[in-house]
């Protein structure tokens, strides 16, 4: 009963962000893959999106919509939230360049109150799709995914539920060969585990476990492509404490997981900016922010630490010779020494 109480209040807070009511702060988003330096900033009813420079691009939304991620595609970005009415949460999406800002319509065929999770694939040129999380409640969730072809969208796709239970915290990457990776936590009726799934054409592989049936909660992953594969972070349950875990995807098959952080360690996210793999996470013990510079291996090389409580997400603001900036909506950015990981 304890681990099946921790697991639905996990599962709230992974959706907490999609379910609007009473979000009145902002929110700072930035693209998993950043070259720009972009930042959204995003609350309920009200987005704008801040480039380098101090440049400033309202966008222009409904009072009941909240954007909740940021791709950078071409020489724009796509940006994607949840509209939240009185019967069922939709899916929104809007087109920015440097002269305009455009809505796109979202996948048709809506079936179930609740589309969650929207998370955008794109590379370098072009929006390839989209994948999401679709069901009647927030406990019984499965994966969806469509495909952006020639300005319009495929019908959808349900990938088939490797377990009855429901499926939560959706994360994907483009990898370097086209395909699409796609990672999330389900519940087995005892426990959540990391499954995954790989879109290579218009294939859809069965969804697979990253993790063992280990019979203790794995959950909140987030997946980055890189040259060779992919890394993928989690939180795992591992005596009686949340510890963050790592592993790598070479294409075919997932490494051994590397544990990293301290008792304590959850809400993992991996991010590129300026060709380097940062990771960054909470640390509850003391209640503090963590980010990390990752090797292709998925190896700590240093690592920063910000006393700072605030339960918001921080964006990377700037990481320069032996320091790095942190920044959260609404206070000042707070300033740490890296240190080295021997």
């Amino acid at each position: 009963m304890v681990v099946r109480t921790v697991i639905l209040s996990l599962l709230a807070l992974l959706i907490s962000d999609h379910l609007m009511a009473g979000a009145s702060e902002y929110q700072l988003i930035q693209p998993t893959r950043n070259n720009s330096g972009a930042v959204l900033h995003s609350k309920t009813g009200r987005a704008h999106l801040e480039t380098p420079g101090g440049s400033r691009k309202s966008l222009a939304l409904r009072r009941d919509e909240r954007l909740t991620t940021l791709a950078e595609v071409g020489s724009g970005w796509i940006t994607a939230g949840i509209r939240e009415k009185s019967s069922r949460r939709e899916l929104v999406l809007m087109s920015i360049s440097n002269s305009r800002v455009d809505r796109l319509d979202s996948p048709a065929g809506q079936s179930a109150r609740y589309r969650l999770n929207p998370t955008l694939l794109g590379n370098d040129s072009r929006l390839e799709g989209l994948a999401w999380l679709e069901g009647p409640d927030i406990k019984s969730l499965s994966v969806r995914l469509a495909f952006f072809q020639e300005s319009s969208w495929s019908n959808p796709v349900e990938v088939p539920r490797p377990t009855k239970g429901s499926q939560s915290g959706l994360s994907a990457t483009l990898l370097a060969d086209g395909s699409w990776l796609l990672v999330w936590a389900a519940f087995d009726g005892t426990d959540d585990d990391i499954f995954y799934s790989q879109v290579i054409g218009d294939l859809v592989t069965r969804a697979r476990r990253v993790t063992a049936n280990n019979r203790v909660p794995d959950v909140m992953p987030s997946i980055l492509a890189s040259d060779s594969g992919a890394l993928l972070a989690w939180s795992q349950l591992e005596d009686g404490d949340y510890r963050i875990k790592i592993s790598r995807f070479d294409g075919s098959a997932w490494s051994g997981a590397r544990t990293h952080g301290p008792p304590g360690s959850l809400r993992a996210q991996l991010s590129l900016q300026d060709n380097q793999v940062s990771l960054v996470y909470r640390e509850a013990w003391p209640r503090s922010w963590t980010v990390s510079e990752l090797g292709l291996s998925g190896r700590a090389q240093r690592r920063a630490n910000f006393a700072v409580a605030s339960d918001d997400r921080p964006i990377i603001a700037q990481s320069s010779g032996g320091t790095v900036v942190l920044r959260w909506a609404g206070a000042q950015p707070s300033e740490a020494a890296w240190k080295s990981v021997p």
